[in-house]
């Protein structure tokens, strides 16, 4: 495994073990729904993992959308602990 892919995993793996943060299980923003982005980004941040960093060009159009859209709500989070939750997520995606 590349040292990219190495620090993925392990930045993918601290994230799931820290706990969703409260308050941002509904729609926030323009109908953006941060539980299902994350369980989306998720799914392909494990499948860059599998693969050895081969992503097809619809996974990653999806990562920039995700990026766009977590950016967009950014200003909405009511917490520090979902702000830092979140920007985690992100530096993961980017």
């Amino acid at each position: 495994m590349t040292d990219v892919l190495s620090t993925i995993n392990k930045l993918w793996s601290e994230h799931e073990s820290t706990p969703f943060p409260m308050g941002h299980r509904a729609e926030i923003g323009e109908g953006i729904n941060l539980t299902s982005l994350e369980s989306q980004a998720g799914g392909i941040i494990l499948s860059y993992v599998a693969t050895e960093g081969k992503l097809g060009s619809y996974q990653k159009t999806q990562l920039e959308k995700f990026a766009r859209q977590f950016k967009e709500v950014e200003g909405l989070l009511k917490s520090d602990e979902a702000r830092t939750y979140f920007s985690n997520l992100l530096k993961i995606i980017e």
